[in-house]
C-alpha cells in the first residue's frame, strides 16, 4: 500500500507542475490535475474493462463473442471497471475520504448504468450495422462512455453538495 501511495504522490507532483506550467490560477491547476489524475485511472479501468471482456468472450464458453451473450460480458466488464474507478476516482482524483455518501452513491451509478448504454449501444452500432470486430468497436465505445463518465463525476457526482455533511442538502 505504502508503494501504490508514493506512486500516487509522485503523479500527483508531476501531474501539479503540468498544470502549473499551464495555468496560473489554482482552480484551473486543480482541474488539470484531476483530469490528468482521471485519464491515468481511466487507463487502469481500460485494462480492467478490456480484460474482463476478453477472458469472458474467448475463453468461455457462455459468452462466445459470436453470440449477443458478449453484451452480457460486457456489462461485466465494464461494471467491474467502473467500480474500480469508482474508489481510485473518488479517492485520488477528487480527494475525499472516509465512507461515501448515500448521494455519490446513487449519482455514481446512475452515471454508471448511463455510461453503459451509451458503451453498448455504441458497441452494438459498430459491431452490428458497421461490421467492426468487437474489440475494436469496443475501443470506440470506452472513448465514447469515458467522455461521459468524466463530465458526469466531476460535475455531478463527485460535487461539494455530495460530500459528507451535505447529505440533507441533497
Amino acid at each position: 500500500m505504502k508503494y501504490i501511495l508514493k506512486i500516487q504522490n509522485r503523479l500527483d507532483g508531476l501531474f501539479y507542475r503540468i498544470a502549473t506550467l499551464l495555468f496560473k490560477t489554482p482552480e484551473k491547476r486543480e482541474g488539470i490535475r484531476q483530469f490528468l489524475t482521471f485519464a491515468v485511472i481511466g487507463g487502469m479501468n481500460t485494462v480492467i474493462d478490456f480484460g474482463i471482456y476478453y477472458l469472458l468472450t474467448r475463453h468461455t464458453q457462455l459468452f462466445d463473442y459470436h453470440t449477443p451473450w458478449k453484451y452480457v460480458a460486457n456489462s461485466i466488464s465494464f461494471l467491474t471497471a467502473t467500480t474500480f474507478s469508482f474508489w481510485m476516482n473518488r479517492s485520488w482524483t477528487f480527494r475525499r475520504s472516509g465512507w461515501p455518501t448515500v448521494t455519490e452513491g446513487l449519482r455514481f451509478y446512475t452515471t454508471t448504468i448511463g455510461g453503459l448504454l451509451v458503451n453498448n449501444s455504441i458497441l452494438f452500432f459498430f459491431n452490428e450495422f458497421v461490421g467492426i470486430n468487437d474489440l475494436i468497436s469496443k475501443v470506440f465505445s470506452t472513448l465514447f462512455s469515458m467522455i461521459w463518465n468524466f463530465f458526469f463525476k466531476k460535475f455531478w457526482v463527485f460535487t461539494s453538495a455530495t460530500e459528507v455533511g451535505s447529505e440533507v442538502a441533497a
